[in-house]
């Protein structure tokens, strides 16, 4: 049985504040979900933001028991980088590109960030024994389908960005 996750997140270069939202839907569910909210973490940048807001969505899934029943994972983002690190990290991990998105790159070697390190170990604890597959999606784009559940979770991430901002500019006033 498949589940499906598009992850994607807000970063705020200047606060290092981040956000992220999500949609996911898996075999047999009526419908999909969307949800979200503050990284709750200082992120460098917006591939260790992308990364981190896939890890949340994936960690939700799991402590809700969502994802337990599923042996198999299509991760969607609009981060080439982050889906390239997870592809990396994941020996049961395969690319599926799509027409509307764009090819990921393979790299014989990456070299990650200790952030990214440390979300792509905790990635591998959560998706063990399940296959799993990355696929871009394009982002910013009009119209339905990816296009509206890239929005979607771009406004949701944007909102939890916000709020983490707030919170710290409250924390340090």
């Amino acid at each position: 049985m498949l589940i499906t996750i598009f992850a994607d997140a807000s970063h705020c270069p200047h606060t290092k504040a981040a956000g992220w939202g999500a949609w996911a839907k898996g075999d047999g569910w009526k419908q999909g979900v969307t949800f979200g909210g503050s990284l709750g973490i200082r992120t460098n940048n917006s591939a260790e933001a992308e990364l981190a807001a896939i890890a949340s969505a994936v960690r939700t899934l799991f402590n809700n028991d969502s994802m337990r029943k599923y042996d198999a994972v299509m991760i969607q983002s609009d981060s080439l980088r982050a889906l390239q690190v997870i592809y990396h990290a994941l020996d049961t991990c395969h690319i599926a590109n799509h027409s509307e998105g764009a090819p990921i790159p393979y790299t014989a070697q990456l070299t990650l960030s200790p952030a990214e390190k440390k979300t792509a170990d905790n990635l591998v604890e959560l998706l063990r024994g399940r296959m799993v597959y990355v696929r871009h999606v394009r982002g910013h784009q009009r119209g339905g389908g990816r296009s509206w559940v890239n929005r979607t979770c771009d406004e949701i991430a944007r909102r939890g960005m916000i709020k983490q901002t707030r919170k710290r500019r409250k924390k340090h006033s």
